[in-house]
């Protein structure tokens, strides 16, 4: 789990990384990054009913995102937002999968932030 302090939680903030022109992605899963002027990064994730139209499945993918991340954090620098967004077919990737995928967009990161 995140903490408090590594969480985006406004829809201003969420509006804000989203509507930056930094996108990394792939097929399935992409994510916005933004440097702020804070001295931790923020993550934030958002996934639709079109992805999952099960909660459980949504919230399955939500956990294994934010545990990769978690993994991750300690690397990454310090002061950007970051917004995964999942896309149509992430329900159908297995959990490995789903965290390589992730590890692959954060290490395209760093170059951002």
């Amino acid at each position: 789990m995140l903490a408090a302090e590594n969480r985006l939680s406004k829809k201003n903030d969420f509006d804000a990384v989203m509507q930056g022109k930094q996108r990394f992605g792939t097929k399935v899963l992409y994510m916005k990054a933004r440097p702020n002027k804070r001295d931790a990064s923020r993550i934030g994730i958002m996934i639709s009913k079109k992805v999952a139209k099960s909660a459980v499945a949504r919230n399955r993918i939500r956990r294994v995102i934010r545990e990769e991340i978690g993994e991750h954090l300690k690397d990454m620098r310090r002061g950007c937002d970051m917004v995964f967004v999942a896309l149509p077919g992430l329900e159908k990737l297995s959990s490995t999968e789903i965290r390589e995928t992730v590890a692959k967009l954060i290490k395209e990161a760093r170059t951002l932030c």
